[in-house]
């Protein structure tokens, strides 16, 4: 599954280290899961992990434009490129991707029946 939304930087409201506390913090998550989203959040913060309590965003906009999607349904590149091509980057657009339900989510069960149900 993919979530797609969008962040706006406010001067008030939910902070990375919030929603980090928020998450981590489920008893239904277990420490493989907990572990694999600390990752995924170090990997991705890099060198921006100071900013996780600074910078704050608007969650509720961001709840309400959420769109779900199954991961087949997204155009991604050709997995058997030449071995010469490396580093590659790329933008899928999702304007015209059907996308799921929450409800419908939440039928898959484990972290998103917890996330979605």
């Amino acid at each position: 599954m993919i979530a797609s939304f969008v962040l706006n930087e406010t001067g008030r409201g939910t902070s990375i280290a919030d929603l980090w506390e928020e998450i981590s913090g489920r008893p239904e998550l277990t420490v493989e899961i907990r572990e694999r989203l600390s990752l995924i959040l170090a990997l991705t913060l890099g060198r921006d992990w100071r900013k996780t309590r600074r910078v704050a965003f608007d969650t509720g906009l961001a709840a309400r434009q959420l769109r779900l999607f199954d991961s087949t349904s997204i155009p991604r590149v050709d997995p058997c490129l030449p071995a010469e091509v490396t580093d590659v980057k790329f933008k899928a657009e999702v304007t015209n991707v059907k996308h799921l339900s929450p409800i419908a989510v939440a039928q898959w069960g484990g972290l998103f029946a917890a996330m979605f149900g």
